[in-house]
Formats: C-alpha cells, structure tokens, sequence
C-alpha cells in the first residue's frame, strides 16, 4: 500500500469460485464487498455481507450480491474479518483557501449518525495528531481499546500525513472505516484519488 496504508488482508477477484478460492487462502470468516460502491452506501446497498463462513457461504454472498449489484459487484473483494473495534474515518482534503487539510470523526456506519468531524493543518506533528484525536471526540473510546490502541492510530494519521505531504498529485485520500481493535488500527477500506499536479507559483505563505 501507499506509506504503508495497506488494507487488511483481501483478495479481487472475478466470479463465484475465485471468491472461495481467495476465502479459503485468507482463512475465514472473511467479508465479500463490492467494489463498484464506495463505503458510504455498501451497507445500505447491500454491498457488503460479513462474517462469511465456509464454501458455500462465500458462493450465495457473491451470487446474491452479484444479482442485486450487477456490474457494481464486479469485481468483488474478499477481505479477511477484522474483529469489532472502534470505528474511524480519516480522511486529506487539499482546500484551495485553508491549504492541505486532514480529517479524522467516527467512522463505518456511525458517519450517518455523528457528522462530527475534526480537522488538522498539515503538516502533523506528533502532538497535532494527539490534539486531532481528542478533538474527534474519539479518544476514550480509543484508549478503551487497550495501551497500544493510541499510539496505533496516531501512528497512522502520522503515515496518512506523510503520504500527503510527499505525493502533491494526490488529492484525496479516504480511510473509512479504520477499526482500532486490540491495540491496533486496521484499515478495511482506502480510496486515494490522484490528479495532475501543477507546481504553485505563487509565494509561500506562512499559515498559523
């Protein structure tokens, strides 16, 4: 992955039996996702079955999903099963007035429940990161995940930052949701979208 913002362990592949085949090597329970949805609607859509176990199960996941998504599900990811945890979304936004911005708030289905979202000036150092955390609201239910549970995901903010900082050509990255989980931050879902980069010939300004 970019910066090492490499999902958790999945598979693409293009029909039913691929899908078990990836099942089997990833170990189950796994997740069967669509991957012409973005995360938003994969749940409402039905674009997403989890806790999938055994053969048979992965083939009427993809065989029901493929019939209501039609091209949306092709092709599908099988992704190994994260266990619950807390529910992240991080996000970078390049804002033409406030400059290169990222975000972190609840994440998974809680988005369409808690708009809440805080929001940092890059670059991050390790205390923005830490500040960024508690202004999301998010920071006890973190540190309720147990001692390495913080320092994971400040970690990650921190490797999503670098990435930011280092690729101009990226535009946007989203991380939804992060689930942070026995002292770790896993990534279930990351969308990176890239466009042309011209250099910005105007003077540096200095932002507070």
């Amino acid at each position: 992955g970019f910066a090492g913002l490499a999902p958790a362990a999945q598979r693409v592949v293009d029909d039913g039996e691929a899908a078990v085949a990836a099942a089997r090597e990833l170990g189950f329970p796994v997740a069967v996702k669509a991957s012409g949805l973005d995360r938003l609607s994969k749940t409402e859509a039905g674009g997403v079955s989890l806790d999938v176990h055994g053969d048979d199960e992965v083939r009427d996941a993809h065989r029901r999903m493929h019939d209501l998504l039609g091209e949306a599900m092709e092709p599908a990811v099988i992704q190994v099963m994260v266990p619950e945890g807390v529910e992240c979304r991080i996000g970078v936004h390049r804002h033409q007035v406030l400059g290169d911005l990222i975000t972190l708030g609840p994440g998974g289905s809680a988005v369409e429940r808690v708009a809440h979202e805080a929001m940092q000036l890059l670059p991050l150092t390790d205390a923005d990161a830490e500040r960024l955390l508690e202004r999301s609201l998010l920071g006890d239910l973190v540190d309720a995940e147990g001692a390495g549970a913080r320092p994971a995901l400040v970690d990650l903010l921190q490797r999503v930052a670098a990435l930011a900082d280092a690729a101009p050509e990226i535009v946007a990255v989203r991380l939804n949701p992060v689930l942070v989980v026995d002292g770790a931050a896993a990534i279930t879902d990351v969308r990176i979208g890239i466009a042309p980069h011209t250099p910005d010939s105007r003077p540096p300004v200095r932002r507070l």
